[in-house]
C-alpha cells in the first residue's frame, strides 16, 4: 500500500513539474502561432437600416431630433484549429446594443414626450480566417445569428401590457477586420502580457459588420453595414 500511495505521489509530482514546464517563460514572437483562444472587445455606431411598414423603427430610433447615438459592443471568442501565417477556426459572438429616441405621433408624424429604447442582443456563432502578415492581420468571419429584441417605452408602468415587447429573429452576420499586431510595435508590453496573463498578441482592430435579420414576430427587417474599433488578446 506504502508502495502504490508513493507512486501516486511521485506521479503527481512530475505531472504538476511537466505541466508548469510546458508553458514557456518567456515571450517570444514564434509564441503568436501558438495561441490556443483569442478574446476580443468590439464597440460599433450601429447604422443598420430598421425597416417596418410604418418606419417607426427609423423615425425614432434613426431621425427624431432626440435620438440618441445607437451603439454595439460586441464580445468575440475565437478558437483556432490551425494557426500559422493562414490561422482557421470557429467564433463565439455576443453583443449588447442600444438606441433612444422619441415616440413620434402616426397622424403627422410628430414628437411625443414618450421616451422609446431599443435594447438587441446578438448571439452567433460561425468560422473565421486570418491572414497573418506579422504586423497586420486580414481576417474574415461569417455564420449564422439570432436577435433578441426588446422594445420598453416610458409612459406605460412596470405592469402594463406593452411596457416592454420582446422578440426573436434570426438571420446572418459577415465581419472583416484590419488588426494591427501591438506586440510587434510595443515589444515591452508584449513581454508584460505574456509574464501576466499569458497573452500571446494584443491588436487594435478597425472592423466592419455586416448583418441581415429577419423573421420577428412583427414585420421588421434588420440590416445594413456598421463600423467599430476593438481590441483583441491571444491567450497561449
Amino acid at each position: 500500500m506504502k508502495n502504490i500511495l508513493l507512486v501516486f505521489t511521485l506521479f503527481s509530482i512530475s505531472s504538476i513539474f511537466s505541466s508548469a514546464f510546458a508553458i514557456p517563460r518567456i515571450y517570444t514572437p514564434a509564441l503568436e502561432d501558438s495561441a490556443s483562444e483569442s478574446l476580443s472587445f468590439s464597440i460599433f455606431k450601429d447604422d443598420y437600416s430598421y425597416s417596418d411598414p410604418t418606419m417607426m423603427f427609423e423615425e425614432t430610433f434613426r431621425d427624431g431630433d432626440k435620438s440618441s447615438m445607437p451603439f454595439l459592443l460586441l464580445l468575440q471568442f475565437d478558437y483556432p484549429m490551425f494557426n500559422s501565417w493562414v490561422d482557421a477556426g470557429f467564433s463565439a459572438n455576443f453583443g449588447l446594443g442600444y438606441s433612444s429616441g422619441r415616440g413620434v405621433f402616426s397622424g403627422d408624424a410628430s414628437e411625443s414626450e414618450t421616451r422609446m429604447n431599443l435594447w438587441t442582443l446578438p448571439m452567433e456563432v460561425g468560422a473565421f480566417v486570418e491572414f497573418d502578415l506579422k504586423y497586420i492581420i486580414f481576417s474574415i468571419s461569417a455564420g449564422p445569428s439570432i436577435l433578441g429584441v426588446i422594445q420598453n417605452r416610458s409612459d406605460f408602468d412596470h405592469e402594463d401590457e406593452g411596457k416592454n415587447i420582446r422578440q426573436v429573429g434570426y438571420g446572418y452576420y459577415g465581419m472583416g477586420q484590419i488588426k494591427f499586431n501591438l506586440n510587434r510595435i510595443f515589444k515591452k508590453n508584449a513581454f508584460d502580457l505574456f509574464s501576466s496573463y499569458q497573452a500571446t498578441r494584443l491588436t487594435m482592430n478597425l472592423e466592419v459588420r455586416h448583418v441581415d435579420y429577419g423573421n420577428f414576430k412583427d414585420d421588421i427587417q434588420i440590416s445594413g453595414d456598421s463600423f467599430g474599433l476593438g481590441f483583441s488578446f491571444d491567450f497561449y
